[in-house]
This record gives structure tokens, sequence and C-alpha cells, in this order.
């Protein structure tokens, strides 16, 4: 059995620590002595999984990693096949090291998570249609990406998806004005061909795939995540909680020495 858009709003624990109830949003409870969790460390045991059983079980509902860098993301669609406007199969990256800083990437990048809208941004630009080998179609899709943190969105988080405030609205122009400037700036053929826009931030992100913080990669990746014996026991696949298995990027395996 399949259940398809059914969120989850709990997991049930027996008083020796082992799961045994999936418990919806909707109230309908799913008997089950195996649990995967693919949503992450902070949504399985911060949000999830009770209090009361993570402190019997002394699991720490954060770690001392927080969530990842999020995203503001164009969807383009471009009239046009990409023969017609001279795209290939590759992926073009964008860097703020500049004759202004000397070149300096990583004094672009400082100055970019200072003042985002008016600094020069690290972005990538890519075209998903040309990848697929979507050779029958008349349009191409393109998306470009620049990383953002969640706490210049972090105003409107609480306004209601999909009908948020006109500031946010005006925000979210400013964004979509910058990322086509750099998709310009790459590609000065697609200026008039294109066809439409839909702009995402991280709280989109934080929304549609429930990621604390619009995180785009789960948790952060300092070198801390791959140093620490502490994250490595917290990020094993196996955890505490008897027949709670967590997977996917979040998750960390590998030999110990």
């Amino acid at each position: 059995r399949v259940l398809v858009r059914a969120e989850v709003s709990s997991l049930k624990c027996s008083r020796a620590g082992r799961v045994h109830t999936v418990v919806l949003s909707s109230g309908y409870e799913l008997r089950c002595p195996v649990v995967i969790s693919s949503v992450g460390y902070l949504n399985t045991f911060g949000k999830l999984v009770k209090p009361d059983v993570t402190s019997q079980l002394g699991i720490p509902r954060e770690l001392s990693v927080g969530p990842s860098c999020g995203f503001v993301m164009a969807n383009v669609g471009l009239r046009g096949t990409a023969e017609e406007l001279g795209l290939q199969n590759s992926n073009w990256w964008y860097q703020p090291a500049t004759a202004q800083n000397g070149f300096d990437l990583f004094a672009g990048l400082r100055k970019y998570f200072e003042e985002p809208l008016p600094s020069e941004a690290p972005a990538m630009v890519t075209f998903p249609s040309v990848k697929a080998r979507d050779v029958c179609s008349e349009t191409t899709t393109c998306q470009v990406l620049v990383m953002a943190e969640h706490r210049w969105f972090a105003a409107h988080k609480d306004e209601p998806p999909g009908s948020r405030s006109e500031a946010y609205l005006a925000l979210k122009a400013q964004w979509e004005e910058k990322l086509l400037k750099i998709l310009f700036e790459g590609y000065p053929q697609l200026r008039d061909r294109v066809d439409f826009v839909d702009l995402s931030t991280p709280l989109s992100i934080e929304h549609y795939l429930s990621s604390p913080e619009g995180g785009a990669i789960g948790l952060d990746f300092p070198p801390e995540r791959f140093t620490s014996d502490e994250l490595w026991h917290r990020l094993h696949p196996r955890t505490p909680v008897h027949g709670l298995f967590l997977t996917d990027r979040k998750s960390v395996v590998w030999e110990r020495g």
C-alpha cells in the first residue's frame, strides 16, 4: 500500500524506545515495526519523535551543525530549440571574482552575503531540457540558481504560501531582475526569447520540501561534518530508537579507523 500527499505529524514509540506507529496529519495511524526516515535529522528528531522519547534516549533535538544555505532559483521558459538558441549540454558557473575586488573570490563572497542584491552573486545557469535531450519541443527550459540565506526573506515566513504580501512579491521581482541579468550576461542571445519566469526562494524550499530554514541540501557541510565523532554517531543510519533508521544525503556512512 502506498500513500501519497500523506503528511506525517509524529512517530509513536514504546516506553522501551521502539517505534511502532506513524501518525499522519489527518489523524490516521499506521502501525509499523520499522520506519525509514528520509526527511533529515532535524525533522526526524526535532519534530516527529516526541521530546520525552529523545530525552529518555539522550538524543539531541538539534545538532552543532545547522541547516545549509538555500537558493533563489529562476525557472525560465525560452522560445526556441537549443539549436536555434545556440545552447549546448553544459552548465555555466558565475563567480563574484572581479577586477573591482582584485579577482578575490572570497572577498566577493563576503560582500555578497553582506549585501546580496547590489553585489555580484555566485550563480549557476543550467538547461534541464537540453540535458534531457528533448529535441521534439520548440521550447527550452533554463534554471538560474544563486545561493541565498533564509534570513533575507524571514520577514515573510509567516505569510500564507501562494498569497504572500506585496512586499514579498516586490522582493522577488528584484531577485528576478538580478538573475535574468546574470543569464543575459552569459547568454545575450536569450534576451528576447524569455516566455515566462517563475522564481523560488528559501521560503519555497521550506514550504514545499519541509526543509528547515529552506536549506537546499539539508544540513550544512562544514569540515566538522566529516571530522566529528559525535556527528558521525548522530547521523548514522541506525538510530537509538529501535526500528527507526535515517536515509538520504543527510546520513553519514563510513568506516571509522
